[in-house]
């Protein structure tokens, strides 16, 4: 018998770490995907908001003073279409009007609204 001295990994061995990297592999790439949703989600919601205030701010200053009921609106920023609706609903104040604005991502056909972001503010009529 020769007596050898043997190096290097078994199989078991081989296969315990490829096992290890395979599940820290996925565990690292769910992790980066769910990042990138959430990154998404926040940059939708961030551009939703924008609109609904250009909205208001054209409430404020360039509408005529709005009549209750509910408005939509159809509007494009950063190489997207939003919708937005907007609820206008009188006060005790003949003078005020409630507006409430919601934005969302202007929907394939047949699909609903779903609202991204929500403001309110009140509209004064101009004398």
């Amino acid at each position: 018998m020769i007596n050898r001295k043997v190096s290097g990994f078994t199989l078991i061995e081989v296969l315990v770490a490829l096992a290890i990297v395979a599940v820290v592999s996925v565990a690292m790439y769910n992790t980066r995907i769910g990042h990138l949703t959430n990154l998404q989600r926040v940059q939708d919601k961030t551009f939703a908001h924008w609109v609904a205030l250009n909205k208001m701010t054209e409430f404020y200053y360039f509408e005529t003073f709005p009549s209750p009921g509910l408005k939509k609106y159809d509007a494009t920023l950063a190489d997207r279409e939003w919708q937005i609706e907007a609820t206008v609903t009188e006060t005790e104040n003949q003078r005020l009007r409630r507006v409430e604005i919601n934005v969302g991502l202007l929907p394939e056909s047949g699909q609903p609204f779903q609202s991204v972001s929500t403001i309110l503010g009140l509209v004064a009529q101009r004398e």
